[in-house]
């Protein structure tokens, strides 16, 4: 079989895909992994690891933006702590933490529930769980100028409606109308001829070596932008462009693109809940933000009934003339100011 585990801004999370006759061992061990106290010589080794992984150049600009659009709130902290986190902590520190209360989600897929409740049956109901600070967002920018650098990547995003709202559909698709997944001008995707006028575009003016819009939701906020890498004599083309097609989305989307996103939408879910285990991973995040797991056929029928007049009217109340967030690196000479983007939320569609 295979275990992995990987840390987030709202949860930690633990996977094992085995054979079905090896169920029960594995929900054993994850079982202990959520509550049971490492050793001194784990917590020594996975410091060591963390520390040697941080680099003074940031290399997760995504953990960038975060810092920046929750500024000064636990949220925005950086999800491998910093150096000095790190370094102090202490096997007390982490015996704390395991003891504390704490909500545990448990989602399996390919096999009898009950083999897997049973294991998890011990550990105690989550009664006292204090409440999480809110997620406030701030709009700020980050920009670390490194001229030696041979691209600039950029990400930038406006605050977003979460999965529980009713604009839920809207925002899943949006990045969708954008460009389709694994959209790349140097690729054999053709965005010359894209459906997206944001992948023409770019492809066009040769703006960027790589873009990605994204959609990341939390339990009470949600980030919503694009990601791009671009050589430094083009970013204020990509900039303009991007935003440009941004604003967009408030008015001139038509039904031709909407029906190409979903179609696309539709293709990405498939392919992505093919296997169980990502289908065990999609329903373990639908418990923690939802409270629930959301069925495919579920999610496919909200996307595929939306209407053009919710998806604009969800991206005018997010995006028009609103506050973003952005973290920049690389050579950023061309790089447009905050009170740039700014006013590019509203005034450049005209």
């Amino acid at each position: 079989g295979h275990a992995s585990a990987s840390a987030g801004r709202e949860s930690t999370r633990f996977t094992a895909t085995v054979l079905k006759e090896d169920v029960g061992v594995a929900a054993a061990a994850l079982a202990s992994a959520v509550s049971s106290v490492p050793s001194a010589a784990a917590v020594a080794a996975a410091k060591a690891a963390t520390l040697a992984a941080m680099t003074p150049t940031p290399s997760d600009l995504m953990d960038e933006l975060h810092g920046c659009a929750y500024l000064e709130t636990r949220f925005g902290a950086p999800v491998a702590g910093t150096e000095a986190s790190v370094a102090g902590l202490t096997e007390a520190d982490v015996a704390a933490a395991m003891a504390a209360p704490k909500r545990v989600d448990v989602a399996a897929v390919g096999c009898e529930a009950s083999e897997v409740a049973a294991a998890f049956a011990a550990l105690s109901p989550a009664s006292a769980l204090a409440a999480a600070e809110p997620a406030v967002f701030t709009g700020s920018d980050k920009k670390m100028s490194y001229d030696s650098l041979d691209l600039a990547r950029v990400c930038f995003a406006y605050e977003f409606p979460t999965l529980a709202t009713p604009h839920a559909a809207a925002a899943k698709l949006m990045p969708f109308v954008l460009a389709p997944p694994g959209q790349e001008p140097s690729s054999l995707y053709e965005p010359f001829n894209s459906h997206a006028k944001l992948a023409r575009d770019l492809a066009e003016q040769d703006a960027v070596v790589s873009f990605e819009p994204f959609y990341l939701p939390y339990s009470d906020t949600a980030l919503f932008g694009v990601s791009i890498v671009a050589k430094d004599v083009r970013l204020e083309d990509a900039a303009w462009y991007t935003c440009n097609n941004l604003v967009r989305l408030c008015y001139d989307v038509t039904d031709a693109e909407l029906d190409r996103a979903k179609l696309a939408y539709k293709a990405t879910l498939a392919k992505t809940l093919a296997h169980p285990a990502a289908l065990a991973d999609a329903f373990a995040a639908d418990l923690a933000l939802l409270g629930r797991c959301v069925p495919p056929d579920e999610l496919l029928a909200r996307a595929l009934d939306l209407d053009l007049k919710t998806l604009k009217d969800t991206a005018y109340q997010f995006i028009h003339d609103n506050d973003h967030a952005l973290v920049a690196l690389g050579p950023l000479h061309e790089l447009p100011d905050y009170n740039w983007f700014r006013t590019a939320s509203y005034n450049y569609h005209y």
